[in-house]
């Protein structure tokens, strides 16, 4: 049945189902259910899924080798989200005033000023864009706006970002991928121009990175940011509050086949046997008049909590709000479709695009109507909290789910075993150093130095007006900027600097010392444009082969992902910069055909991409990275060392090396 409907549960999960509808239940038998339906299994395999339930970040962790933690100190592990995001964050959160919010809503929250606060989110659209580059990210840049959109009371947005990590454009080795690399860059560019510039936000700042282990499956990563009043009606911004009785509201598209189990078949390896039905399709001018609708209503406060429409649609959005009042009740046939012959529960796990879920009491529901005609959107009430302690799922009146809150939310726990292999056990070694012909010219010619400035070309970054440092500078304007900034209030001079950071090469020597220069990197970004390094928030974004599979590599890929997110620990505490948001990616590998026959497995570097976004003071004094005028000197800050393992010029020699570069974070 997993294997059939694309869910992506495991035996244990399936057994834990079966167990659970094989008891009695009074709620159940009142409404005359019998066994299990369709809409109960698909719904628990969108909650219980790798892509929102996190369960590999989750699991039990055992040191396979009693190594994992070999010359980077030592640790007791809950699980890897617990331990090296959860908590470093939180005791962070605990002594900075300016921070507002963390890891607990669709992205975290920080003071802007005395009467705004700004979010930040970075996630990935990785398996659809695999499958439909244009499409896939163009649905993840919009879709990603719909998280900050959805934080707190709900957000209007003024930044989105990007990073693209395919195979070499150039590729001509012997795999025959069905979408070549070439494509899979245009595709993509083409995505996030199309959902960025269409719904009248500016794409500040992004990059690519090259490397043919993403010939598998890319990492097409996507961010956001947006402002929120302190204040909305006297009550906290980014506070939601949903009592018993409130009205679940859709306001936004109409639901259809598309995006069905984007969920699940993220949760699992690319190849054949991914359908191209968990592609959304995706309308930018509607989310435009979403967005727009959304900001009216809530300076009039005609809603009091709001959610955007992620992975698994009305399942994931009302099933998440559910958890505030402990219940729901929700009749399917009330939300419009796209055309007739939708079964229940297609309409329950579609992620059809530009919806919106907000929760307002009965009496707002006349207003709510009257702004969503102005604003040419559909609105339906889709149903009504409750406090029953049941997820209740109606259509045309007859129940065709009945769940309870406690059970739909707690799926069974991973044991995982991690094995590290140290860099000497691995056979790695500084290679003995020679002359390069022309070495100069090479190393500017490789693709992850080369500029990539026809990308940005594309994509809108003066719409709102607030640009200040652009993501090009020079004097042709080629030349890719540290970090952007802008400014989110035009009536006033301060600014948020916005960069990211990733080094996945530095991982194949040591994960450790990859996340750690990431996020090194990603401070010293910000700050050299003339941030507050006071007032730095951060954002982690894992990406990952799986480490599910039972075997050596498995485990020291989990390995590796436990050492890399106490790099992120060791970051945040170093810097007192919390990762107020995040997202991990797992599964980034696939079957791939060759060109003589045949398939093989392609697994990606593992990476850990660091964004930074900080206060900018006045922007008027903000600085750019090429110099002013000839004559003009050049510094050097800091030690040079032997760690040029994992670097370009490594690269292009053809080996690895050892000597990673190492951050100091108490130097730094």
């Amino acid at each position: 049945i997993a294997r059939e409907r694309h869910l992506s549960l495991n035996g244990e999960e399936l057994a834990a189902i079966r167990e659970y509808f094989s008891k009695r239940d009074p709620e159940r038998e009142k409404l005359g259910l019998r066994g299990m339906t369709d809409v109960e299994l698909e719904v628990l395999a969108q909650t219980w899924s790798e892509h929102c339930k996190h369960k590999i970040f989750n699991a039990e962790v055992r040191d396979g080798r009693g190594n994992l933690f070999e010359g980077i100190g030592s640790a007791e592990v809950e699980s890897v989200f617990e331990t090296f995001i959860r908590k470093p964050a939180l005791e962070l959160k605990a002594r900075l005033p300016w921070v507002v919010s963390i890891l607990e809503d669709n992205a975290g929250v920080v003071k802007f000023n005395d009467s705004w606060l700004y979010t930040l989110k970075w996630e990935s659209h990785n398996s659809p864009s695999a499958i439909d580059p244009f499409g896939g990210a163009y649905t993840g840049i919009v879709g990603v706006y719909r998280d900050p959109m959805g934080t707190g009371r709900g957000g209007r947005i003024i930044a989105g970002f990007w990073s693209f990590y395919v195979g070499s454009p150039s590729y001509d080795g012997e795999l025959a991928p069905r979408i070549h690399p070439r494509h899979m860059l245009e595709g993509v560019r083409r995505g996030v121009e199309a959902g960025g510039n269409r719904s009248g936000n500016p794409t500040i700042f992004g990059f690519t990175y090259f490397h043919n282990s993403f010939i598998g499956k890319p990492y097409i990563g996507v961010g956001a940011s947006s402002l929120i009043p302190a204040k909305v009606m006297d009550e906290p911004g980014w506070v939601k509050r949903i009592r018993p009785g409130d009205l679940a509201i859709v306001v936004g598209g109409r639901v259809g086949i598309d995006g069905i189990h984007g969920a699940t078949e993220s949760s699992t390896e690319g190849g054949s046997h991914i359908s191209s039905l968990h592609v959304q399709m995706g309308d930018a001018y509607m989310q435009k008049k979403v967005q727009d609708f959304i900001v009216e209503a809530r300076d009039e406060g005609l809603f009091t909590a709001i959610q955007d429409f992620g992975a698994g649609g009305i399942s994931s959005a009302f099933g998440e709000l559910a958890e505030f009042t402990n219940g729901i009740e929700l009749e399917l046939s009330n939300h419009p479709a796209k055309y007739p012959g939708l079964h229940p529960w297609q309409i329950m796990v579609s992620e059809s695009q530009e919806r919106m879920a907000i929760v307002a009491a009965p009496e707002k529901l006349g207003r709510l109507r009257e702004l969503a005609k102005k604003h040419d959107v559909e609105l339906s009430v889709i149903g009504k909290f409750t406090d029953s302690g049941y997820l209740k799922v109606f259509y045309r009146g007859k129940p065709c789910a009945c769940i309870r809150m406690d059970f739909l939310h707690n799926g069974p726990r991973y044991r995982l075993t991690a094995s590290w292999k140290t860099p000497e056990e691995r056979g790695l070694r500084e290679p003995e150093l020679e002359d390069v012909p022309g070495l100069l010219v090479k190393m500017l010619a490789r693709e992850n130095i080369a500029s990539f400035n026809y990308i940005v070309r594309q994509f809108d970054h003066e719409v709102q007006g607030g640009s200040v440092i652009k993501p090009l500078v020079g004097v042709g304007q080629d030349v890719h900027s540290d970090a952007s900034v802008l400014r989110p209030l035009l009536d006033s001079w301060r600014g948020l600097a916005f960069s990211a950071a990733s080094n996945p090469l530095y991982g194949l020597i040591d994960t450790y010392h990859m996340a750690l220069c990431s996020f090194d990197e990603a401070v010293r970004r910000v700050v050299a444009v003339g941030a507050d390094p006071a007032r730095i928030a951060m954002n982690d974004n894992f990406g990952w082969p799986s480490v599910l599979s039972g075997n050596a590599e498995a485990e020291y890929r989990f390995a590796q992902l436990v050492r890399a997110a106490k790099g992120v620990a060791d970051g945040m505490r170093g810097y007192g910069a919390p990762c107020i948001s995040g997202k991990d990616s797992m599964f980034l590998e696939a079957w791939v055909p060759l060109k003589k026959g045949g398939e093989k497995k392609v697994a990606a570097l593992p990476l850990v991409q660091m964004s930074a976004a900080a206060v900018v003071e006045d922007v008027r004094r903000c600085k750019t990275l090429d110099p002013k005028e000839e004559g003009e000197l050049v510094y050097l800050l800091g030690e040079t060392r032997n760690e040029l393992g994992g670097s370009e010029f490594y690269a292009l020699m053809g080996v690895t090396g050892r000597n990673v570069p190492r951050v100091d974070v108490k130097r730094s």
